[in-house]
């Protein structure tokens, strides 16, 4: 056989008290020969913007996920009274909490909202845009973390979102990223949630992959 998946899981720890399989993951980033050509921003960069992101029962989620959380509800295997309009106030916080399913779905991208995160403006990124044309990558999702730190996650509510770029690498095959989202209170800035997420984007996906990433690291020697 041949392991397909592999992952950590803890209750009650605090950060720093046990090495999860993303930061084992992230650990072990080999350094890039050169530079990446998809990803254009440095380590440590963070968006510029404050996302909105709220999950309805009644509404669809967004255009990732064109399905209301009443509908998920109906087919998730994982289901609890708990995540029910109805019956969520049988929850010891008196009203219904997100599934862990739907925490992927909040944190990833316009949920209830049509605003995209913004990240700082580079002459690598603008440059990149220009010889792109516009053209984007065949893209994966890797490994992807979540953490409650200050939890739970309700439906209903509005929720501030940022985002930082934790990690970059490539494989032969691919290039990736680690974007780490925060998930806070709205009134109290709160940080509730966090997810680490692992985007793959596939070199031969993307025509003259190899011309423009030899034009990328003749930029990087350059700028040295």
């Amino acid at each position: 056989g041949r392991v397909v998946l592999e992952g950590t899981a803890s209750v009650g720890l605090k950060a720093g008290e046990m090495t999860t399989m993303a930061q084992s993951k992230l650990a072990s980033i080999k350094p890039v020969k050169g530079n990446l050509l998809f990803v254009r921003h440095p380590i440590g960069t963070k968006t510029t913007n404050v996302e909105s992101a709220r999950v309805d029962f009644d509404k669809e989620v967004g255009n990732a996920f064109p399905f209301t959380l009443n509908q998920k509800l109906d087919i998730i295997t994982e289901y609890h009274p708990w995540f029910a309009q109805s019956t969520g106030q049988q929850s010891p916080w008196g009203r219904a909490v997100l599934p862990p399913e739907a925490l992927n779905q909040i944190m990833l991208g316009f949920a209830g909202t049509e605003e995209p995160p913004k990240w700082p403006s580079t002459p690598e990124a603008k440059w990149f845009q220009e010889v792109s044309g516009g053209r984007t990558p065949v893209g994966l999702f890797g490994g992807c973390e979540v953490i409650i730190h200050n939890g739970p996650v309700y439906p209903e509510e509005t929720y501030d979102v940022t985002r930082e770029l934790v990690g970059a690498g490539e494989t032969p095959r691919a290039e990736f990223n680690w974007v780490r989202t925060y998930l806070k209170d709205r009134k109290t800035g709160v940080l509730v949630a966090e997810m680490t997420l692992q985007s793959m984007m596939l070199k031969q996906s993307f025509d003259g992959y190899a011309e423009l990433r030899a034009k990328s690291d003749e930029l990087g020697r350059a700028k040295l």
